[in-house]
């Protein structure tokens, strides 16, 4: 388990980590800033956006989950998936409630 490792390999852990989410928002801010997210937002209609809330769904998790990993063993493993799982889950419910059309559904998704 590298929650419990030296501080040397938590560090590197969470190096390669930030290499990850650099990459993955490079990637992504490239097919933002080309014609990629008009294509798609012609293909799915025009209020929909998805390469930032795909960024933040490919990014946040592992960000916080680098804070949990450098808390060492004084951190209760279990906090790795709770802090992972929950930043997905507040993601998610942000993204579909931008794509929601009435405000009942999308006061649903952002009460959850």
């Amino acid at each position: 388990k590298i929650q419990i490792a030296p501080l040397q390999a938590r560090l590197h852990w969470c190096i390669k980590s930030n290499i990850y989410i650099c990459f993955m928002s490079a990637v992504l801010n490239i097919l933002h800033v080309t014609n990629f997210e008009y294509m798609i937002s012609s293909a799915l209609g025009p209020h929909v956006l998805v390469i930032k809330p795909i960024e933040y769904l490919l990014t946040c998790p592992v960000m916080m989950l680098t804070l949990v990993v450098l808390g060492g063993g004084r951190v209760p493993s279990q906090r790795q998936q709770e802090c992972s799982g929950l930043t997905a889950l507040v993601l998610l419910s942000g993204f579909f409630a931008s794509l929601s059309l009435t405000l009942p559904l999308k006061l649903m998704f952002f009460a959850v």
